[in-house]
């Protein structure tokens, strides 16, 4: 998946020295074996000039700087040039014919002009676009047949410093490889930062199995920006990768963006993966950003390509959908961060690299009020990935103000490790909220006839020692396990008791379950409050006592709400009363029962069958439990009352 490095681009044993590209850069250098011809509508016999007009077969409107002359007609196959030329700087359109041109290279100068090519199409075959001046494409096919870029060559890279490409309503730009900031090796006088918007109704693609977006495509270039604004982007085939900087061997440091659907715009995009590089053969760090406003991405993986790489992924709105085993990764040296500040990120998991020994690469997710959605079945929404050797559960899982959602959809995830309070001492975080939004796929129900408590999805479990100080709610469909972490789970999981912070007020919504699984004898999980509407809880038997809950402060129960037992060991339950749940503040009310509809039924443990009944105060619920004899006991019990009955009828004939 990482096997493209940034060394082996620059190296050119990827991308060939001389292949054409579609860059935005600076500077500008095309060159061709063609004529050059620059747009000409003011007909001079001197040079180019500025203004608008219609790019046709028979108009007389360009000059010739190949061969010094001019006014003359268009000629098939030549280089076109626009922006260079008198009639002073300013936004011109220019109108191309229906029945489409062929260029050996099509460029724009950085001379403060702005040209608008709109209407018709061109082809510059396998030459390039170089926009060294802005250019905005509108209502027009622009066909870049490239096979490659690179910056060891003059041929087909532009270097505008400044300049933006816009592909707007209407333009198709077929492309497989574009670059925003590029300059030519051994020139270092100033960056060579280039913006590229592709805007609402307008598409950028190709088909190529290797295309490639790439961002700051310079030693010297940094502060380059790709912006989806309600447009297309679709990049197909299986390295088909966004680099979000990848400035080759950088001697500073390098950042670059990339920006789907700001002020609400949305867009479309769809590609491989996102990666930042590393530092090649560099001093200087990169640091890639994919902001994701609104619209939609989906991708196979986002990454911090190597060391010396940091990729920042800001999901403030619309869905990002991730769908490889290792979705949001860190490589070995290199740092990736997850800001969720709303939307939504549907992962297969997040992880990050590491030996058999120890993780190497550093990931973290800062939760701040987006959700975070499973979207498989087989591994943990944040964990090592199916038990890999080299990647590892992230330990940076920050609950910040805005709080963690975490959307089951209809799957079992785990996180192997706890959530921690990523707000100051004493400022509270947004907590945790479990939702599951299809519950059809799997959810949480009660066994009408067993009253056991079923969950055939939309469970996450959470090992280790919570941090986080917020509330804790579980929605309808939905199961929140507490689970210890025990040295044989995956890599990257801290062993622990499994417990949420004191100060967290725990909410059971209908239909919802917290289920209590830790491996201590009588670990005791505690809860600032207790909030319950018809939810469940499931409290585990660990062989010699129940798991129960205690309520720092007042409990608010209200329906009738389900108390589970589950079986974890087979070892004999002593007889006795057990309290399941204790109200400190001595508050506790509401309607408890067992999953049979009762306030007493059977558990079996083993080859014993105990009877047990619940029992609720304003201060706790209990739970008695008595053996039940084994029914040989239970007939030669009856066969001896039986006896002792008939000795009493008959005393009194004697």
């Amino acid at each position: 998946m990482f096997s493209f490095t940034s060394q082996s681009r620059k190296s050119g044993a990827i991308l060939a020295a001389g292949a054409a590209a579609l860059l935005i850069t600076g500077l500008g250098v095309a060159t061709s074996n063609a004529d050059t011809l620059v747009w000409n509508p003011g007909k001079s016999t001197a040079g180019g000039t500025n203004g608008a007009g219609t790019w046709n077969s028979s108009g007389t409107y360009w000059y010739d700087s190949t061969t010094s002359s001019g006014p003359v007609a268009w000629s098939s196959g030549s280089a076109a040039t626009f922006g260079t030329g008198t009639g002073g700087s300013g936004t011109y359109t220019v109108t191309v014919g229906s029945s489409g041109y062929s260029t050996s290279t099509l460029s724009t100068t950085s001379s403060g002009n702005t040209y608008t090519l709109t209407g018709g199409s061109i082809d510059t075959g396998t030459a390039a676009l170089l926009a060294n001046g802005n250019l905005t494409l509108q209502n027009i096919t622009v066909t870049v047949g490239n096979t490659g870029n690179t910056n060891s060559s003059p041929t087909g890279i532009s270097q505008a410093s400044g300049a933006t490409l816009v592909v707007g309503n209407g333009a198709n730009l077929k492309t497989s490889y574009i670059a925003a900031g590029n300059e030519l090796v051994g020139n270092t006088t100033g960056n060579a930062a280039g913006t590229i918007d592709v805007n609402s109704g307008g598409y950028l693609g190709g088909a190529a199995t290797d295309g490639r977006i790439q961002i700051n495509f310079s030693p010297y270039a940094s502060g380059s920006a790709f912006n989806v604004n309600g447009g297309t982007v679709k990049l197909t085939g299986s390295s088909a990768e966004v680099w979000l900087s990848d400035a080759p061997n950088p001697t500073t440091s390098a950042t670059g963006t990339f920006t789907v659907g700001a002020d609400g715009t949305g867009g479309t995009v769809t590609v491989t993966g996102f990666n930042a590089a590393g530092t090649g053969t560099g001093t200087a760090s990169q640091t890639g950003t994919l902001n994701v406003d609104s619209g939609t991405v989906t991708t196979k993986f986002i990454s911090a390509n190597s060391a010396g790489a940091t990729t920042i992924l800001n999901v403030n709105g619309g869905v990002v959908t991730s769908t490889n085993t290792a979705s949001i990764t860190a490589n070995s040296g290199a740092n990736t961060t997850v800001n969720l500040n709303g939307g939504t990120l549907s992962v297969h998991a997040i992880t990050e690299s590491g030996t058999t020994t120890a993780a190497t690469g550093t990931t973290t997710v800062n939760f701040n009020g987006g959700t975070l959605q499973e979207n498989n079945a087989s591994v943990g929404i944040v964990a090592n990935a199916g038990g890999s050797s080299s990647l590892y559960t992230p330990t940076n899982l920050n609950v910040l103000a805005g709080g963690a959602v975490v959307d089951t959809n209809g799957f079992s995830p785990v996180i192997y490790n706890p959530l921690l309070t990523g707000t100051a001492a004493g400022t509270p975080d947004g907590g945790l909220t479990v939702e599951n939004s299809d519950p059809s796929r799997g959810g949480v129900s009660i066994n009408s006839t067993t009253g056991a408590l079923t969950i055939t999805g939309g469970q996450l479990t959470i090992t280790g020692a919570n941090t986080y100080t917020g509330p804790t709610v579980i929605n309808s469909d939905s199961a929140l396990q507490l689970e210890d972490h025990t040295a044989s789970n995956p890599n990257g999981g801290v062993t622990g008791v499994a417990t949420i912070a004191d100060t967290s007020l725990l909410q059971i919504n209908s239909g919802g379950a917290l289920v209590l699984n830790p491996d201590g004898v009588g670990t005791q999980i505690s809860v600032g409050g207790l909030t319950m509407n018809g939810g469940i809880i499931s409290l585990g038997l660990d062989g010699s006592s129940f798991q129960n809950l205690l309520v720092g402060t007042a409990a608010s129960i209200s329906g009738t709400n389900i108390i589970n037992l589950t079986v974890l060991a087979s070892t004999a339950v002593p007889t006795g009363t057990y309290t399941l749940i204790a109200d400190a503040a001595g508050g506790l009310s509401g309607t408890f029962e067992l999953g049979n509809g009762s306030t007493t039924g059977t558990l079996t443990v083993g080859s014993n069958t105990y009877m047990g009944t619940l029992h609720d105060s304003a201060n706790a619920l209990t739970l008695s439990v008595s053996a039940v004899p084994e029914p040989t006991a239970v007939a030669l019990l009856a066969i001896g009352a039986m006896g002792l009955l008939l000795i009493r009828r008959r005393k009194p004939a004697a």
